[in-house]
């Protein structure tokens, strides 16, 4: 595990709890995204199953890359507000039944992902020194591969125990508002917190 200077805490208090959300929401997709399809489509094609992660994967370096003007802050904020109609979309395609909202919440979650990995890297790695950076680094991609496998096989072990894929994805997309909820009240504490010391 990496170390980050202390003086760089608050900033990871607030990319962190960003960072492990919308990389949740990545692994929800990659690790349903196929039974999803199949569910919605009755369709077991492999091309089919695998859309919901190609889009969030072609989506999140397109919104990276083409918001480098924004601030980190700002990115991230747009991260978690992406996550949150994300992960609506995709309950609502389950509740009526349509892959399109599927793919529709895929896209969304991309956006999301995109603004919010960008926005963390763009919040911390400006307040660290070229030696403390790979250490920094370390950190959070250690958060963001924790929110991509955690939360995913914990599903995997309820839908295996109770086999019902709506009802655990569901409760997946409920944790994952509750995620975006919690990162999007510590982004605005630090915030204040930055303000009142500054």
């Amino acid at each position: 595990m990496g170390r980050a200077p202390r003086r760089v805490l608050g900033l990871l208090g607030a990319a962190v709890p960003v960072l492990f959300s919308v990389w949740a929401v990545s692994g929800l997709f990659g690790a349903f995204g196929p039974h999803l399809a199949a569910l919605l489509t009755g369709s077991s094609s492999p091309i089919l199953g695998a859309l919901p992660i190609a889009i969030v994967g072609a989506v999140a370096p397109v919104v990276a890359f083409s918001t480098a003007g924004l601030a980190g802050r700002r990115s991230l904020t747009y991260g978690i507000a992406g996550l949150l109609i994300a992960v609506m979309i995709t309950a609502y395609s389950l509740l009526v039944g349509q892959m399109w909202l599927l793919l529709a919440g895929a896209v969304v979650a991309g956006a999301g992902f995109g603004f919010g990995f960008r926005g963390a890297m763009d919040l911390v790695l400006p307040a660290v020194d070229e030696s403390e950076r790979a250490g920094t680094l370390s950190l959070l991609y250690a958060a963001s591969y924790l929110g991509f496998g955690g939360p995913a096989i914990v599903a995997g072990i309820v839908l295996q125990s109770t086999g019902n894929l709506t009802a655990t994805t569901l409760g997946y997309t409920v944790v994952l508002a509750l995620l975006a909820a919690t990162a999007a009240g510590v982004l605005r504490l630090t915030g204040d917190n930055e303000g009142t010391n500054s």
